[in-house]
Parts: structure tokens; C-alpha cells; sequence
């Protein structure tokens, strides 16, 4: 099976420490990617721990993305997911639900790692 784009959630700001982001409509085993930019390289997490990391890199001292992955169940269909952001600083975010993505232990999925960097 092809992995298709299934649905963008709303984009949100906030000023605060907490980045609160909702999930579009989706079915149990399609994958969240949450997509993440702060402001003055500050780090943020997500509150459900099955949230993984793919990515975290900053752009000189002017702000820092991130990128999390997470296995969707059935009941996280338009489920409210709150990031930490530590400080109080600008954050902006969106999760995109994608159908057919293999889920795995970590962000490749390939028999060679060193084809996957």
C-alpha cells in the first residue's frame, strides 16, 4: 500500500508554554507528523509519551523545528495534543495525518540504516 495524505489539522500560535494541537479527522494506524517551530532555539515536547522525535534542529539563534512522529489509535481522531515548550516563547504547529506509513521503532524503516541518513 502507497502512503497518501489523509488530512492537515488547523495551524495554531501560541506566546505561551503550551502549544495545544488537534488532530484531523483519521482512522487507528494512520501516522501523525507533528511539524513544530519555535522561536530562540527553544526545545519543546509532546505530553504523550508516545510521541517520538524525527528531527530537532535550529536555525542559528533565531528558532528551532521539530518534527514528531506518533502511531495513531482509534481514539486520537481529532484529539487534542498539547506540547511543552520550555519558556515562554512563540511556537507554532500543525499535525498532518498520513494512511499506509509503516510504524516503527524509530524514524527509518529501512533494512540499512546507512541508506536511511
Amino acid at each position: 500500500m502507497a502512503v497518501t495524505f489523509v488530512a492537515n489539522g488547523t495551524a495554531v500560535s501560541t506566546v505561551t508554554t503550551t502549544l495545544s494541537l488537534v488532530a484531523p479527522a483519521l482512522v487507528g494506524g494512520d501516522m501523525l507528523i507533528a511539524s513544530i517551530v519555535t522561536a530562540d532555539n527553544t526545545a519543546i515536547s509532546g505530553q504523550d509519551a508516545r510521541w517520538q522525535t524525527i528531527v530537532a534542529v535550529n536555525n542559528t539563534t533565531a528558532q528551532r523545528t521539530t518534527v514528531f512522529w506518533l502511531p495513531a489509535l482509534v481514539g486520537d481522531s481529532a484529539a487534542t495534543f498539547n506540547f511543552t515548550i520550555a519558556g515562554t516563547t512563540e511556537g507554532f504547529g500543525r499535525l498532518t495525518a498520513y494512511r499506509g506509513a509503516r510504524a516503527v521503532g524509530n524514524s527509518t524503516s529501512s533494512a540499512n540504516a546507512s541508506s536511511a541518513t
